[in-house]
This record gives C-alpha cells, sequence and structure tokens, in this order.
C-alpha cells in the first residue's frame, strides 16, 4: 500500500493523453526539414472526384492540416489558408503521436501503440482515401522496434523519401527515466515503403547509453539524399545543444555556439539563434547547464552553409532583439535574404528581468549585409508563435501564426529535440501578407476551442485542396454532429448529478464540527497501468462520501485500468475518480508564483507541467482554477508541503503503485502583485512508470 504524500519521483517528459471527443484542432509539427511551404515538392493531381462539393478557391495554393487527439480516436482535417474548403480526412483509431501528411497527399505517416510514458510501439502507414465502401483507409505497420526498445521522435526529409528516428529503452524495471536510459538511432528509404515494400529497411546510425555529464546525439535533419545530421544533449541535466553533427559525427556547430534547432532550408543551409555577448542579454542565472547565457539569450540569428562552411548574420540583434522561432522566407545567405522571426525583448516584470513578446518581424538582409526590419504582427497580449511560412497566388510569401493557449498537444508536435518536444495547442490561426503586412484571414474550429496544427501542403491550381479527403468521412460526421445538436447522444461516462457537490460537503462537516474545519476543496485521482491492472483505492483521511464519483462501494472504489487511464468501475466507464474533502486553515506555502489575470491559464498549466502532470490532467486542474478564481486581478500559485498533503489526503492504493504523487494545489486571490513576497519554487517532476497513480487537491483563499 502507498500513501498519499511519498512521492517516487525526479525527472521526465510528459506523458500526452487528451480526454475529449471527437474535435476539430490545430498544432505545431516542429520537424525542422517539413517547414516552409514555398519549398515544398510538386505533387500528383488529387482526384476530381474527391473534391467535387468542394469550392473554387484561386486565392489560395496551401492547404493547413490540422487535427485532434481524442481518447480513442484522432481526427484528422485541412483547409485551405483562404479559409474555404473545411474538409475532415481521416480518423485514426489508435494512442498515436508525430502525425505528417505525405506529399503525396494519400497517407499520413505517424508513430503508434504508444505506452505509459508516451513510447510508441510502431510506425504506422495509414491511407488516406478509402478503398471501396470503406469509410476509412487502411493502416500498415511498417516498422516494431526490437529488443525492448520504443520509438520517441522521428524526423523525415523534404521530399518524404527518407526518415530517421530514435529509440528508448528503460535501463531497469524501475521505467524511463532519460536520466539512464539506452538510446539507438536509425535511417531509412520511406519511399521504398510508400510504393510497396512491406516494411522498412532501417540502417543503424547509433547506440548510446545515457549517464552523468554524457551527451547522447539525436537526429534532428534528414536530407533528401538521406544524409542526418544530429544535435546533442545531455539528458541527465537536459543541457541542451551540446554540438551539431554530422552523419560522421564531425562538429558543425559547436557547444554554445547555437542556441535552438536549427531549421534546414534549401537542402543546404541551417538557420538559427545563437548568442551575441555585446547584444541585449538576460542577467546569468549561474546555472551551467541549460540556462547558461550561451543558451538563453537567442539574441543574433545566423546560417550555416553545409557546402562552404560558411556562417552569415542574417539577423543582428542590435536594437535588443531575441529571436524565437527564425523561418527562411526566401533568397540566400550570401545575397539578398528574408526571414521572419519572433521578437522577445528584455524587460523588468515584478523586480525580474525576462524576455517578454514584442512582435512578429520580417528581416531583409541584402548582399552588402544591410538590414531592414518590418513589423508583421506587434505587441500581443495572447501568447503567439510562428507556424510556417505560405505563398498566395501572386507571389506574395505569407506568415502563419498561431493564438497558443495552456495545454499541449500531441499529434503534430516533438519531430526534432528540445527540453519537452511539445508545443501548446492552439485557437486560431491567422494568416498575414508579408509584402502588404495584411491579414489575409483568421482561422477558427468550428467544432472545439482548441487546434493542433500539423502542417503545410502545397495545393496544385487545378486542386481544391492539396490533400486526398474522405467524403463518406465528411458526411459521417455531419450527422453526428446533427445528432449532437438534438440531443440524442448518451454520454459514455455515466454521470451523477449533484447540484452543488462543495456546499453538500460544507454542510456535511458543518454539522460533524470538523476540527479547525474551514472549507471543502476538490480531489481527482487518476491511475495508469499498461496490463489492465485491478486495483483498490480507500481513503484514509475523512472525505465526503456524497461527493464522490463514482460513489465508494464498501469503503473503496474497486475498478480496473489501462495504459490511456480508462477507469473501469462495474457501473461504468470514468477519467477519473472525484471527490470533495474537509480542510482546515493551512500555513500560506513558500516558493511559488504571482499570475496576472491575463496569464493566469498559462500559468497553472506551465505549473502543473513542471511537476509532472501530463495533459488530461493540466486540463482539468487549468479548467477548475480558472472556475473558481475568475476575476481575480492577481493569483498567488503554489503547493502545499509534502507533509501537509499526506495529512490532508491520505488514501491506500492497492496493489501498491510503481510510481506515485500527489500534490495540493494552493491559489490565494490578491488585489495587488506585490501583496505576497514569492521564492522561487522547487519542481522534482514524477517519473512515471508501468504502473502510476496521480492525486491533486486544491485549497483556494
Amino acid at each position: 500500500m502507498v500513501s498519499i504524500g511519498k512521492r517516487f519521483s525526479s525527472d521526465n517528459s510528459p506523458f500526452l493523453l487528451l480526454g475529449a471527443l471527437i474535435v476539430l484542432g490545430l498544432g505545431f509539427i516542429g520537424a525542422m526539414s517539413q517547414r516552409g511551404g514555398g519549398n515544398a515538392p510538386i505533387r500528383q493531381e488529387i482526384p476530381k472526384e474527391n473534391q467535387k462539393d468542394l469550392k473554387n478557391d484561386t486565392s489560395s495554393i496551401n492547404t493547413l492540416i490540422y487535427g485532434s487527439k481524442g481518447e480513442d480516436i484522432s481526427l484528422i482535417s485541412a483547409i485551405n489558408d483562404s479559409g474555404i474548403n473545411n474538409s475532415s480526412v481521416t480518423t485514426i483509431k489508435d494512442t498515436v503521436k508525430f502525425v505528417t501528411p505525405l506529399v503525396t497527399g494519400k497517407h499520413l505517416l505517424y508513430i503508434a501503440d504508444t505506452d505509459y510514458g508516451d513510447m510508441g510501439g510502431s510506425f504506422a502507414l495509414k491511407q488516406i482515401t478509402p478503398a471501396g465502401s470503406d469509410i476509412d483507409g487502411p493502416v500498415r505497420t511498417i516498422y516494431t522496434p526490437t529488443d525492448e526498445y520504443k520509438i520517441d521522435r522521428y524526423v523525415i526529409s523534404k521530399d518524404h523519401k527518407w526518415i530517421a528516428w530514435y529509440e528508448v529503452k528503460a535501463a531497469d524495471d524501475g521505467g524511463y527515466t532519460h536520466e539512464n536510459d539506452f538510446y539507438r538511432v536509425f535511417k531509412a528509404n520511406l519511399d521504398e515503403v510508400i510504393n510497396g515494400k512491406e516494411t522498412l529497411s532501417p540502417s543503424t546510425l547509433l547506440e548510446q547509453k545515457a549517464g552523468p555529464g554524457v551527451a547522447i546525439s539525436l537526429p534532428s535533419v534528414i536530407t533528401n539524399v538521406g544524409s542526418v545530421y544530429f544535435d546533442t544533449l545531455i539528458p541527465s541535466s537536459y543541457a541542451l545543444y551540446y554540438g551539431y553533427k554530422n552523419e560522421a559525427l564531425s562538429v558543425i556547430l559547436p557547444l554554445n555556439s547555437y542556441n535552438s534547432n536549427p531549421y534546414f532550408f534549401n537542402e543546404r543551409y541551417l538557420l538559427y539563434t545563437a548568442f551575441d555577448p555585446n547584444n541585449s542579454r538576460l542577467p546569468s542565472t549561474g546555472d551551467t547547464d541549460s540556462t547558461r547565457d550561451q543558451i538563453v539569450n537567442t539574441n543574433i540569428v545566423k546560417t550555416y552553409d553545409l557546402d562552404s562552411k560558411q556562417i552569415v548574420t542574417v539577423a543582428p540583434g542590435n536594437e535588443g532583439e531575441h529571436y524565437k522561432h527564425p523561418v527562411f522566407v526566401s533568397g540566400v545567405p550570401e545575397s539578398d535574404m528574408s526571414i521572419v522571426s519572433e521578437i522577445y525583448r528584455v524587460e523588468s516584470v515584478g523586480g525580474k528581468s525576462m524576455l517578454v513578446f514584442s512582435e512578429i518581424q520580417l528581416i531583409k538582409k541584402d548582399k552588402e549585409g544591410n538590414f531592414t526590419k518590418e513589423t508583421i504582427v506587434g505587441k500581443s497580449d495572447n501568447t503567439i508563435r510562428i507556424l510556417d511560412v505560405g505563398e498566395l497566388p501572386s507571389g506574395d510569401k505569407t506568415v502563419l501564426i498561431g493564438e497558443e493557449i495552456a495545454f499541449r498537444g500531441n499529434l503534430g508536435t516533438g519531430n526534432g529535440i528540445g527540453p519537452s518536444g511539445y508545443k501548446n495547442k492552439l485557437k486560431s490561426i491567422k494568416v498575414y501578407n508579408l509584402t502588404t503586412k495584411e491579414l489575409i484571414t483568421t482561422i477558427l474550429p468550428d467544432k472545439s476551442n482548441d487546434f493542433e496544427f500539423v502542417s503545410v501542403m502545397p495545393k496544385l491550381p487545378q486542386e481544391k485542396l492539396g490533400i486526398e479527403r474522405n467524403k463518406k468521412l465528411v458526411d459521417e460526421l455531419s450527422v453526428t454532429d446533427r445528432q449532437l445538436k438534438l440531443g440524442t447522444f448518451v454520454p459514455v461516462e455515466p454521470k451523477r448529478e449533484r447540484k452543488n457537490p462543495r456546499s453538500e460537503c460544507e454542510t456535511e462537516w458543518e454539522k460533524k464540527g470538523y476540527p479547525n474545519y474551514e472549507a471543502c476543496e476538490a480531489c481527482p485521482i487518476y491511475a495508469y497501468s499498461s496490463d489492465n491492472k485491478k486495483i483498490t483505492i480507500s481513503p484514509r483521511t475523512p472525505i465526503s462520501k456524497g461527493s464522490a464519483v463514482p460513489q465508494l462501494v464498501n469503503g473503496v472504489w474497486s475498478f480496473e485500468t489501462n495504459r490511456d487511464g480508462a477507469l473501469r468501475f462495474s457501473e461504468g466507464n470514468y477519467k477519473k475518480i472525484d471527490y470533495d474533502f474537509p480542510r482546515g486553515s493551512v500555513a500560506l506555502p513558500s516558493g511559488g508564483v504571482i499570475l496576472k489575470s491575463s496569464e493566469l491559464q498559462r500559468g497553472i498549466a506551465d505549473y502543473a507541467y513542471s511537476l509532472g502532470f501530463n495533459t488530461r490532467e493540466v486540463m482539468d486542474i487549468v479548467t477548475f482554477f480558472s472556475r473558481e478564481l475568475e476575476g481575480s486581478s492577481y493569483v498567488y500559485f503554489s503547493n502545499l508541503p509534502e507533509k501537509e498533503v499526506e495529512n490532508l489526503l491520505a488514501i491506500d492504493v492497492l496493489p501498491k503503485p510503481q510510481a506515485f504523487m500527489s500534490h495540493i494545489f494552493y491559489a490565494k486571490k490578491l488585489s495587488n502583485a506585490t501583496d505576497v513576497l514569492v521564492s522561487r519554487p522547487e519542481f522534482k517532476p514524477l517519473v512515471r512508470k508501468d504502473f502510476t497513480v496521480v492525486v491533486w487537491g486544491s485549497v483556494i483563499e
């Protein structure tokens, strides 16, 4: 048995599960070899019969591919960047991550069969256009790892003919840690599989073992001729960008000469941010690993020519700029060249120097090395990022800007290494003309409040959409929409109506005269196991039994769980156990953050992610606190010490979990940001293992 408050945790990348019905969405594919719609290869024309009910669209030559990951199914859709011809493409009935629509417009490549650590059990190739009367196209498993390894991430060449990936194996039965895992890297000819070969034929490039101070090389780029380039990090400390290397492991960009995963363009150049000590910089933090000056100060942009080895500055940072996500627009470094980048500047926030978003900037360099800078998007209260560059029929280039929300995606993120690899989901995409600086269109979802952007695909002039679509799927989803509007769907998860559960709890404990009683608070429990484990959980500290969903039976919850965290009770399926607990007064915890109302959701999400909560759990946490703290000018957000957590939320779990985490979040409403003196919180993220139980509670004052 295990009691809440006893933790088994260190550091790990997030395990992402998004709990939702089938919804539409957009998120970022992050593959450096994928971005830059204007340079995408020419594809075969999509058959007219697949587009017969779509509208003509002469104002666009790009199609945005987007999607959303649900509990059991993911939906991939497409829309032209003019906002015309929104269409469902296919569904994926699997636990997946990192989807790439191939340039033929007829297949999706993705990592399938992901486990509790978000590691993949295979590569899958899905045909988009269904055969015969099938509702959806067939899926082929084209590669399965051996020797207990699992796929983590991959990169793919611009023409989609080559793929490189790396795999991870835990060092022992304790599960993935990244600190001492085994790593191996492969590449293979993907084109052979597209053209009929049954499976990939991988070539082993590297076999590595992580350890203290040991640098691991992971694939960052693969070219159209199958040459792989590696970025290096130290997983034990997440010290990033420890040397950029070619396939022979010769160093191209040394340690501290670059601070971003390079963006590959024109099959020849690397575009990356770096540190110039003469430019604007943040004060030194004293950390010698990932937050060293050469990493946190992205105050210049350069290119590296893989042929000539020449380095050229393409954005000088001479006016206080710090650059993020620079993307190639046009030209070549040795002559005229244009890039577009997010611009941040050093500002004082709450007495601390921080990088604050300033604008989206178009930077042009002429062959003499002179620079001009043009603002495309000005300062915004919302968090925005560059997704891609496209092109209009007139030849004008466009930039796609995504408005982020707090939750991370899983379909279109993660290719290439970084602190976590995952990017936040979006609630809109705006397309700007880089010549006129005008907003062309704003793309919004029509079935949900968030998106995952996957990629841009070029649309031939005679096409209405740049990807094969599924007309039968469109019709089926239209019926689903009508049924939902008519209220004819019965929820899968049984729900017991609770008119005001907190009031019920408060009344209950006021009558009982609970010592030091102040309020009732929420508490969810989540459980994950790869082998459909049968579990019993019993509360040892007082709870409001009447508020419990599902209800306790003889003082316990008995259920079976799987790797996706679906809890199977005799009366139905649930995503979590939910109940209220009484609590007395608590001391103000040390170590937290002050959040203003406009940054509340993102700040709470970042805090929860830093503790090791996954996206499903973070969504619940953010949704709960957003409702409870609505209208607050400022909020002090923290978490209670482990001893207080154990006193308030003790439970017994049988059998004993391999990994366990419990936190009680503390939120205090403030009128001014200076009402509470804060110190830097310390985070020890959970390492999720084969059988993991996660609990969180709340204290709001």
